[in-house]
């Protein structure tokens, strides 16, 4: 009886390890086409910490409320993304203004961040 409990328990873990993805890199793309990629640490509306390979970076962004470029992917199984201007990220929970409303995210959930000047159009394959 233990036996199959533990041969269930472990084909559903291979089933799960395997269809669940680890959370990438962020990715800021910046007025000139520039693209960092990296960890972001911070948001708080236009100033961005993002550690990268190379070391911390600021990166300083004007935002227009009526174009926003960004999204962010959310989900540990099951994955969402949303698209608005993200207004907030720290520590513990990231604040996403979407045409739908505020919403605050765990940060914990959060998958990939990324983020793009009014100008550039973000690519839909994260």
């Amino acid at each position: 009886m233990i036996s199959k409990l533990l041969f269930v328990v472990t084909i559903v873990n291979l089933w799960l390890g395997t269809s669940m993805e680890l959370p990438r890199n962020d990715l800021i793309i910046l007025e000139s086409g520039e693209k960092i990629e990296g960890h972001i640490q911070t948001i708080l509306d236009s100033v961005i910490k993002i550690d990268t390979d190379h070391g911390e970076k600021t990166v300083i962004r004007e935002v227009n409320i009526y174009s926003p470029r960004d999204i962010v992917e959310t989900g540990i199984v099951m994955t969402k993304r949303h698209a608005g201007h993200v207004k907030y990220l720290g520590k513990d929970y990231l604040k996403i203004e979407t045409s739908s409303g505020m919403f605050t995210i765990k940060r914990a959930l959060v998958r990939k961040i990324l983020i793009a000047h009014e100008t550039v159009l973000p690519p839909l394959d994260l």
